[in-house]
């Protein structure tokens, strides 16, 4: 729902600019995307949030620039330049920024490419999530009543065995799935 501000309050806001005269009692709504965006440029901690996440995707998809930038592959061990004489990694330096594995490898390059593999994975996996609720949701809307109500109950037992699969027990969630407890 739109939340709405009198002229007058607009007015004085942004100054006598916008009305030119007189204000009125007229409401201006505003849509929710201006609201949110009203609001979330107040909140620092989101904003700054918000651009963590934005370098980490940009750092994630730029994993293979960085890799040729240090000189480093994500798979290529540097035994002698990170390992001690008992094989045990050195620590961070200014060739490798997060250190090395007990193998050599670099680890700041392995962090940019394991990121960006998740990404990937997060992507696809919400991807097929959408395409799957979409599909059933419209199914359920298409048809309404009793197959409405059986894919609601259906999809919240679902979750519910999900959930307790989750917790390890398995025979929660077959008790569940065969009618012996109630889902909700």
């Amino acid at each position: 729902m739109a939340q709405v501000a009198s002229e007058s309050a607009v007015a004085a806001e942004h100054g006598p600019e916008l009305g030119g005269g007189e204000p009125s009692s007229q409401v201006i709504g505003r849509s929710p995307w201006e609201l949110f965006w009203r609001r979330f440029r107040q909140d620092r901690f989101a904003f700054v949030g918000i651009v963590f996440i934005g370098l980490m995707v940009i750092l994630a998809f730029t994993a293979p620039l960085f890799a040729k930038l240090v000189h480093h592959g994500p798979n290529q061990v540097f035994i002698r330049e990170v390992l001690d004489e008992f094989g045990l990694p050195k620590g961070p330096n200014g060739q490798f920024w997060f250190g090395a594995d007990d193998a050599g490898r670099d680890l700041f390059v392995r962090v940019l490419y394991g990121a960006r593999t998740s990404l990937v994975v997060a992507f696809f996996a919400t991807g097929i999530s959408v395409v799957i609720g979409v599909a059933v949701g419209m199914v359920a809307g298409f048809y309404r009543g009793k197959v409405d109500t059986f894919i609601s109950r259906g999809s919240s037992c679902w979750r519910s065995a999900s959930s307790r699969r989750a917790a390890g027990r398995p025979r929660d969630a077959w008790e569940a799935w065969s009618g012996r407890v109630s889902c909700s």
